[in-house]
């Protein structure tokens, strides 16, 4: 996990510990991070209800929760990430699943190599045919 999300994790930890000791003897340890207002295990739609709010709040577009998982791995593999790394982190048994699923990201990301290659290799020729698709 990137440095930032474990310092918000170690922060809502405190809090909850906060909430904990506030509860006293009330509070139902369950071992968990993300808990009820009294300790027990939220409900797995419970987030899914949660990011509804927020997104409907934020006037963002309405997707599903999962839709996160699937922009993250897209972003990893459009920012150059090694597919078998992409892969571990979702919990693929194997970069073929990641690779078959995510298909559309590889094929852009190596559209996009293509094109870098391609102005590194030829890059005069390349500010000439900017030059005349724009007019400058």
């Amino acid at each position: 996990m990137p440095d930032n999300v474990i310092v918000l994790l170690k922060q809502y930890k405190e809090w909850q510990d906060g909430q904990r000791r506030e509860i006293g003897s009330k509070w139902q340890e369950c071992g968990r991070l993300f808990t009820t207002a009294i300790g027990k295990p939220i409900h797995p739609d419970t987030i899914s209800g949660w990011f509804r709010r927020f997104i409907a709040r934020k006037k963002l577009p309405d997707v599903p929760f999962k839709s996160l998982r699937h922009t993250n791995a897209t972003l990893l593999i459009m920012s150059g990430v090694p597919l078998k790394t992409v892969s571990s982190r979702l919990g693929h048994s194997s970069s073929v699943t990641t690779s078959m699923i995510y298909s559309h990201a590889i094929k852009s990301a190596d559209e996009a190599a293509a094109e870098v290659l391609q102005n590194l290799l030829a890059p005069t020729e390349n500010i000439k045919a900017r030059r005349l698709k724009t007019g400058t």
